[in-house]
């Protein structure tokens, strides 16, 4: 399992907008994923049209949204792989 990295964005931003720092991080050997807001459009045009989608939306809608989606990558520090650059553990 490689290590996860979840980026998310403020208000006013979209999913996308992590695309180069996605790049990067998976360049490195992590897992990065940027979920969107709840019921956020798959596009920045999308988001643009229907801005309602996401409107009336409050922080525990959010972060509820957000522990969800990190819950279900059911992550352990004692699961993990090692980070690049970090050295494997030796069986005993």
């Amino acid at each position: 399992m490689t290590t996860p990295v979840v980026f998310i964005h403020g208000l006013w931003l979209h999913a996308s907008s992590w695309g180069a720092w996605q790049e990067l991080f998976a360049g490195a050997g992590y897992e990065p994923i940027a979920p969107g807001w709840p019921h956020e459009p798959g596009t920045v045009a999308e988001a643009r049209e229907k801005p309602e989608l996401v409107a009336n939306l409050g922080i525990d809608d959010v972060t509820e949204h957000y522990a969800g989606i990190i819950g279900a990558l059911a992550y352990t520090s004692r699961d993990r792989s090692p980070r690049p650059g970090e050295p494997q553990e030796q069986p005993q």
